[in-house]
């Protein structure tokens, strides 16, 4: 079995526990830091992760459901796992925020704070006569956050999810 790791670096500590504790069960892992090269392009790293793994094992916390490439791991995954039978997408969390409606609303509120900045600086970079192309790119990625939070909390809450919130439920959830 082959996994993909999705995360936010923020929880990188977490994550490298989790790698290690996957490896030393004889489960392969892609992980951003060890698979992606310096120069790839993200997007083409994140679908090749997706498409060549078993399953995704999306890391959930505070951090991640903020990330535009977490939200877009989750989409990939899903998207696969819908088209194919052996792909799967194991959620785990590592904080309840998941579980919170005000958290919901609060990332929602910090997308759109984000989105308003970015118009800002295109239309200043615009007067300037510069490109605006990588402020239209990050804009389109969280567009695309703001316009499927709504499916990734209802996933997330519909779905089991395991509680990797402790060393005791890390202990009792990684044999899962």
């Amino acid at each position: 079995m082959k996994v993909f790791i999705s995360y936010s670096q923020k929880d990188a500590a977490f994550v490298t526990k989790l790698k290690d504790a996957l490896a030393a069960n004889a489960i392969g892992v892609v992980i951003d830091t060890e698979a992606a090269q310096i120069g790839d392009p993200l997007q083409a790293f994140l679908e090749r992760s997706v498409r060549e793994t078993d399953c995704t094992i999306a890391v959930i916390s505070k951090h991640s459901l903020q990330s535009v490439w977490v939200i877009a791991e989750a989409l990939e995954s899903l998207l696969y796992e819908h088209f194919e039978v052996r792909k799967r997408f194991l959620p785990i969390f590592i904080d309840r925020s998941v579980f919170d409606d005000d958290f919901f609303l609060e990332i929602a509120e910090n997308v759109n704070a984000k989105l308003t900045e970015l118009v800002d600086k295109s239309n200043r970079a615009f007067q300037l006569k510069v490109g605006t192309e990588h402020y239209d790119t990050e804009r389109k990625r969280l567009e695309r956050l703001r316009n499927n939070l709504d499916i990734i909390f209802h996933t997330l809450r519909e779905r089991l999810t395991a509680d990797f919130s402790t060393g005791e439920k890390f202990a009792e959830n990684l044999p899962k």
